[in-house]
């Protein structure tokens, strides 16, 4: 393939070169120079995870099962980012996060916040995607 330099040092690859090589318009690129040999290549990069939104927890403060008094495990960063979707914001009213295991799955039927995350992402109420921007890396 030839093409020509055009004006502020563009040079002009064409669509179905891009389309092989798995380039899009806003793609970041690498650019190596070797003697008179201009090397381009896809750079991968892991997309940025915002903070999670701590401002939306459920109760933080609460460390200990209300009924039982057992030692709770919390993740709050995963309850944070879970609270941005709305099935798990209207749970963590009913108490969702702040429940031991048994509690929980007494409650609602899921012995942990992994189990009904996978249970809303295989009955379709939520979606990868839905995990995705919220800012959680699921299997």
């Amino acid at each position: 393939m030839e093409t020509v330099l055009e004006c502020d040092g563009k040079i002009r690859i064409p669509d179905e070169v891009l389309k092989k090589l798995g380039i899009n318009v806003g793609d970041k690129i690498s650019i190596t120079v070797e003697d008179e040999s201009i090397i381009l290549k896809k750079v991968h990069v892991e997309e940025e995870v915002p903070p999670p939104p701590l401002h939306l927890l459920y109760r933080p403060e609460i460390t200990h099962d209300p009924l039982s008094g057992e030692k709770l495990d919390r993740n709050l960063e995963l309850e944070a980012r879970l609270m941005t979707i709305p099935v798990f914001n209207r749970l963590a009213k009913r108490g969702f996060f702040i429940m031991s295991e048994k509690n929980r799955l007494l409650a609602f039927g899921f012995r942990t916040v992994e189990d009904a995350i996978q249970y809303f992402l295989d009955k379709g109420t939520i979606t990868l995607e839905d995990l995705r921007k919220a800012g959680i890396k699921w299997k």
